[in-house]
């Protein structure tokens, strides 16, 4: 029973408190076929104010894809919503953030419970 309890001690929270205010969105999109697309060298890295999701793009591959596992069909939506398409095993688009009136987006996620984690999204 104690290592149970000393494990649950160890997960933490995480939250976007006290970070600096992003100025930059950098979005990343990652065709699930290839997984060393990972490590390519001339992916745009974020700066300190930017903020930087990886969006994993379902493959022709299938469940046979390297990344197939981490793959979302919210990543083709966005893509549309953004007006892109699939034309490489990955595409980076950038975004300029700005300011609504002096809202601030607070991010935070929670413990691991069952596979599944808690988020909470404030604007």
């Amino acid at each position: 029973m104690v290592l149970l309890v000393a494990k649950a001690h160890a997960q933490s929270f995480c939250a976007s408190d006290g970070q600096p205010v992003p100025v930059q969105l950098i979005e990343r999109f990652i065709n699930a076929d290839c997984d060393s697309c990972w490590l390519d060298p001339d992916t745009p890295q974020p700066g300190l104010r930017a903020a930087a999701p990886d969006w994993i793009i379902p493959g022709g591959l299938g469940e046979s894809a390297p990344l197939s596992a981490a793959a979302t069909r919210d990543a083709l939506v966005r893509l549309e919503t953004l007006k892109k398409s699939i034309t490489a095993l990955s595409i980076t688009v950038l975004h300029k953030v700005k300011g609504l009136w002096g809202a601030t987006l607070r991010v935070a996620h929670g413990l691991y419970l069952a596979d599944y984690v808690g988020a909470f999204i404030e604007l």
